[in-house]
C-alpha cells in the first residue's frame, strides 16, 4: 500500500514570487515562438509563465505553434536547461527571432472552451 504523507513546505512570499516571475520574463518572451532541440521544425508559442503551487518553482506554459486545445507546462530551469544531443551540449529551447511579434498582444493561458488568439484574428 502506497503512504501519502503532507509534505509540510514553507512556501516563498507574495513579493517574492512576482519578482521571481518578472525575472523570468527576461529570460523566456511570452508570445515568441521557440524551436525544441530535437525537432527543430516544430514550433511552440509560450502563452505565459506561472508558478507551480507545490514547489512555488517557476514554469512556462507554451504550445505547439499549430495545434488547438492542448498546452504544457515546463518548469523554467528545465525550459532554459543545456542538453547533450549527439555528442553536443545545446539549448533545450530556442527563440526564433523572426516570430516574435512584440505588437501583438500577449497570449493568455485559456480553457479549451475559448477560442484561440489564432483563429480570432485570421484575415
Amino acid at each position: 500500500m502506497i503512504s501519502l504523507k503532507a509534505i509540510d513546505m514553507e512556501h516563498k512570499s507574495h513579493q517574492q514570487l512576482i519578482e521571481e516571475l518578472a525575472y523570468a520574463r527576461n529570460l523566456v518572451k511570452v508570445g515568441a515562438s521557440y524551436s525544441h532541440f530535437k525537432h527543430s521544425d516544430n514550433l511552440y508559442t509560450v502563452l505565459g509563465l506561472t508558478i507551480l503551487e507545490a514547489t512555488d518553482e517557476i514554469a512556462v506554459i507554451y504550445k505547439p505553434f499549430h495545434q488547438e486545445n492542448i498546452s504544457f507546462t515546463r518548469p523554467l530551469t528545465s525550459w532554459l536547461e543545456k542538453v547533450e544531443y549527439k555528442g553536443n551540449s545545446v539549448d533545450r529551447f530556442n527563440l526564433v527571432e523572426s516570430l516574435y511579434i512584440s505588437e501583438r498582444p500577449p497570449l493568455k493561458p485559456q480553457s479549451l472552451y475559448e477560442p484561440s488568439y489564432e483563429n480570432q484574428h485570421r484575415n
